[in-house]
């Protein structure tokens, strides 16, 4: 929008009369009502943009609409936009984006286009290991499925330890699998399946406990499965 030299004289006049009471009301200790305020807005927005404050700020006396280009599917295909424009496509209901360059621009998806991401799965819950949960972890998932683990510090050489889980599972049938940490340099480790009872001596949904060897000194759980709705 430009101003001609007329309406740029009238507004710095509007502004130079408006700091002036401003000014005078702050010299005077007085307060300006909300009258004169709203009438001092009003010239000022009139003069701009030829329309009062209060008839943009009410919704039943504004008019005036953002329109933005339109035209069908096959107008849009052939037309290219500025970088940034964008035109409405009247035929799929929808929004084209250009860039200056390509024919058509880019269609934004529609929220009945997304329909499949209703039955995508996602994380609804976490906690990230600190020192105050001991280090154990969780991400409980929209479908009921979870994942958690923790570090087991085997101290206690070859002696069982008991693990609280941090989610409750619904029931005992989770899937457990852990790998040994700083073991002997002979030895490889990875993530594995160890759910029989030579390892996990103990399975309930809130805890477990595992027999640790001799050349485990620190072990890295996991438990995947399905949780118990609360």
């Amino acid at each position: 929008m430009s101003l001609s030299k007329k309406q740029i004289s009238s507004v710095v006049h509007l502004l130079n009369d408006t700091t002036q009471r401003l000014i005078d009301a702050v010299d005077n200790d007085a307060t300006l009502t909300i009258q004169e305020i709203s009438v001092m807005r009003n010239r000022l927005c009139k003069e701009i943009c030829d329309i009062n404050m209060d008839d943009i700020l009410s919704v039943d006396k504004n008019a005036r609409r953002l329109l933005l280009k339109r035209g069908s599917g096959a107008e849009n295909n052939t037309y290219v936009g500025m970088s940034g424009e964008v035109t409405v496509d009247t035929d799929a209901k929808t929004l084209r984006v250009h860039d200056g360059t390509t024919a058509g621009g880019v269609q934004i998806a529609r929220l009945s286009d997304l329909s499949e991401i209703s039955s995508a799965d996602y994380v609804v819950a976490w906690q990230n290991p600190t020192e105050q949960n001991n280090y154990t972890w969780y991400r409980k998932y929209k479908s009921g499925w979870v994942e958690q683990g923790g570090v087991i510090i085997n101290k206690n050489n070859g002696q069982e330890h008991t693990i609280y889980l941090s989610v409750e599972m619904q029931d005992e049938s989770y899937m457990y699998c852990d790998y040994f940490e700083g073991i002997s340099a002979y030895i490889t480790s990875s993530w594995q399946i160890k759910d029989n009872p030579n390892v996990l001596t103990r399975k309930t949904v809130n805890s477990f406990s595992r027999y640790c060897p001799d050349n485990a000194p620190i072990i890295r759980w996991r438990v995947s499965g399905v949780y118990k709705n609360q």
